[in-house]
C-alpha cells in the first residue's frame, strides 16, 4: 500500500514539474518570437514554421481578441479569443496560462499567452505530448 501511495504521489509531482517546465519553455519561445518577428507580411509563414520545428501551436490575437494567425487551423470563422482564460490573465498580469480542452482542435492543451505591445502571442502544447 505504501509503495502504491509513493508511486501515485511521484506521478503527480512529476506531472506538475513537467507541465511547469513546458510552461517556462513556452514563455521563452514567446519572448524570442516577440523580439525577432515583426514583419506582418510573413507572419502566417512564421507561425507555421514554428509549429513545424517545435510542435507548439501558435496563435496571434489582436488587442480586441480577433485571431489574426493560427498554426493549427484557418482563422476564418474562429470566435473571439479575448475571454480565453490565458488571454484574460495575460491582459491583467502580462502573462497567462491555462490547461483546457480546445473546441477548435478537439484536444487538451497547455496554453501560455503574453501581451506584446499591441497583440497577444499564444503558444500551446498538446497535453498528451507533455504527459
Amino acid at each position: 500500500m505504501t509503495l502504491l501511495v509513493i508511486a501515485i504521489s511521484g506521478y503527480f509531482i512529476l506531472k506538475k514539474v513537467e507541465i511547469d517546465n513546458h510552461k517556462t519553455m513556452l514563455i521563452n519561445m514567446i519572448d524570442q518570437f516577440s523580439i525577432t518577428e515583426t514583419n506582418e507580411a510573413k507572419m502566417d509563414d512564421v507561425v507555421h514554421k514554428i509549429k513545424e520545428k517545435t510542435g507548439a501551436r501558435v496563435t496571434i490575437i489582436d488587442a480586441q481578441g480577433v485571431v489574426l494567425y493560427e498554426s493549427n487551423r484557418d482563422v476564418k470563422g474562429m470566435e473571439n479569443h479575448l475571454n480565453r482564460p490565458e488571454v484574460t490573465e495575460a491582459n491583467s498580469q502580462g502573462t497567462g496560462s491555462s490547461i483546457r480542452y480546445s473546441e477548435s482542435v478537439g484536444i487538451d492543451f497547455l496554453y501560455v499567452a503574453k501581451f506584446d505591445e499591441m497583440r497577444y502571442i499564444r503558444m500551446a502544447y498538446a497535453l498528451d505530448s507533455i504527459q
